[in-house]
């Protein structure tokens, strides 16, 4: 897989000059968009000069800018979701072992990439919106359920109100018209966006609710992208049949992590939950 091939291209270049690494940094987070990028734009984006970028993308084993751009561009366009395709790609070996040790390979580079893409003004700003918010709503659905669920759980513990939003029978209309512009709203959206999820973005925008986006959607098809306040990208690429979510829980840890620091009352609120623990766990105890 070429994209992969070029982050263990960095990682066996390492360690690497100062201004190399900022370049190795930036291809290694903004990959996506490096077909359309020039040396003049990567090195302003990095801080360094363009002899520089030229300079590691030889040194990456590539024979210039355009040689690096050509693959990422084919690996881009040519990268499918099919899950029968994949699993095409997959059935190459049938031995477990080898099977398990690329899944953990794969695995590994989609959660590293996952966290370098997290800028820390951005998750700041974020929280900080969160913790400001009258009530912070939750969404998510089929496989972005869960992950939406156990954010709304993890976020009940040191926000004041947080509510999440269930789409099954007809309901989620209802829970939308409780929404008000000192709200927050938190959708989880991977790259099959379901109708609800387009529907719910449309209706916070025309009410000037802010929401934000976890996503790993890369292209803006519904419109999501562009009206969030706040964007945070999961790579989920799969191995096998089915896309691994496992990093975008991996946001949602990080998100719990800072606000666990930032938000005023979460201390106060943590002891409680966990005085309440001890307490129903020595009336258990005893047999009541």
């Amino acid at each position: 897989m070429p994209l992969l091939d070029l982050v263990d291209r960095i990682h066996s270049a390492r360690p690497l000059p100062d201004a190399q690494e900022r370049v190795a940094r930036h291809l290694e987070v903004h990959y996506e968009e490096l077909p359309f990028e020039s040396a003049h734009r990567l090195a302003q984006a990095a801080g360094v000069s363009k002899a520089t970028v030229i300079r590691l993308v030889q040194h990456l084993g590539y024979a210039g800018l355009d040689d690096l751009r050509d693959v990422v561009r084919e690996a881009l366009y040519s990268r499918s979701d099919s899950p029968a395709a994949r699993y095409e790609a997959l059935t190459n070996t049938r031995d477990v072992g080898h099977i398990l040790e690329e899944f953990r390979r794969h695995e590994q580079r989609n959660l590293r990439r996952t966290l370098e893409r997290l800028e820390p003004d951005r998750v700041h700003a974020l929280c900080s919106d969160l913790i400001r918010a009258r009530c912070v709503w939750v969404f998510g659905q089929r496989f972005s359920y869960g992950i939406a669920f156990n954010l709304a759980l993890l976020l009940a513990q040191v926000l004041p109100q947080v509510e999440n939003v269930a789409a099954e029978g007809g309901t989620l209309a209802d829970r939308a018209a409780a929404m008000t512009r000192e709200d927050h709203l938190l959708i989880v959206a991977h790259r099959r966006v379901g109708a609800d999820k387009a529907r719910l973005a449309a209706y916070a925008r025309a009410r000037d609710i802010p929401y934000t986006l976890i996503t790993d959607m890369t292209s803006d098809a519904e419109g999501l992208l562009a009206g969030a306040r706040h964007v945070l990208t999961s790579c989920t690429d799969a191995y096998g049949v089915f896309n691994s979510y496992a990093p975008t829980y991996g946001i949602v840890q990080a998100i719990a992590s800072v606000l666990e620091l930032l938000a005023p009352g979460a201390p106060g609120r943590l002891t409680e939950a966990e005085i309440a623990l001890r307490s129903f766990r020595a009336f258990a105890s005893e047999g009541r």
